[in-house]
């Protein structure tokens, strides 16, 4: 049996394999999950085809930049009407009659960390501020629309990126998009700012997707939340530390949303919390 991390380079920084590998070991599950280097969506289709008829195959992740291209592949065999809506998956796995199907567990991963660092405390955020509606950006904009503004629905939820999916935004009414260049306007002392770009991973070091130069004391946010989880600290939380700014990486929402993919994938009988040990036992 195996398992794949899918994407543009998993192979040169993604974390999946390290954990989901341990989990394996640590359950006697005779599995290794690899990691899959797809250069375009023609090598991602022909992959994709062969893997559903192929029954070694137990499931996996889908990283950047094919989130949202696997969902269209698999858009008849989606886990949930969330799923669907957002039009992005993260996690492959089979279901009981063994069809191969997409689900996402980064927005459930995303809304717990979120939680958990930034409103567990005295003074609340008043706007959530998204970069990037990628993959990533979809899922937590989504969780967040729907989960989040549930318990806090006096807070202003607001997304920019480089090219508006009206598609996406129609489907969430208590969201706003604001142009890409506008984002800057939008920073307030009240105001959560969520990275869901890829500026400052692993592959993009110098770059922040904010500028820093554009940022003072009149409106430096509240928070910052950056996804990336390679390198643990960005240039973006290099300055919120240095600023002083509450911050948090994507370390335990990777944790998190892996843990969830290999109960998916695995069906074992363990709660989330104790395949998260098991991955980092």
């Amino acid at each position: 049996m195996f398992s794949l991390i899918i994407g543009i380079s998993p192979s040169k920084g993604a974390r999946s394999p390290s954990l989901w590998n341990k989990a394996y070991k640590n359950y006697k599950i005779n599995c290794e999950m690899k990691a899959c280097d797809i250069s375009n969506e023609s090598e991602l289709n022909t992959l994709i085809e062969k893997l559903k008829f192929d029954n070694n195959f137990q499931g996996g992740s889908v990283t950047f930049p094919y989130k949202e291209k696997v969902a269209e592949i698999l858009q008849n065999s989606l886990k949930d009407e969330a799923t669907s809506r957002l039009g992005a998956i993260n996690c492959l796995y089979r279901n009981k009659s063994g069809v191969l199907c997409g689900a996402n567990t980064d927005g459930l991963a995303a809304v717990s960390s979120v939680n958990s660092i930034f409103f567990n405390r005295e003074v609340l955020p008043q706007k959530i501020l998204i970069l990037g509606v990628g993959g990533v950006g979809k899922a937590v904009i989504a969780f967040l629309s729907e989960f989040l503004l549930t318990d806090y629905p006096g807070i202003e939820l607001c997304a920019t990126s480089r090219n508006k999916d009206n598609l996406f935004f129609s489907r969430f009414k208590n969201v706003n998009y604001i142009k890409w260049n506008d984002r800057h306007k939008y920073l307030t002392n009240q105001t959560l700012l969520i990275n869901c770009t890829s500026l400052g991973d692993y592959q993009n070091l110098d770059f922040s997707p904010i500028s820093l130069d554009l940022v003072d004391t009149h409106n430096k946010p509240i928070g910052i939340f950056d996804v990336i989880h390679t390198p643990s600290l960005t240039k973006l939380l290099l300055w919120a530390k240095d600023k002083k700014i509450n911050y948090c990486n994507g370390i335990d929402m990777n944790l998190m949303q892996a843990a969830i993919a290999f109960k998916y994938a695995t069906n074992v009988d363990e709660s989330i919390a104790n395949i998260q040990q098991s991955m980092i036992g």
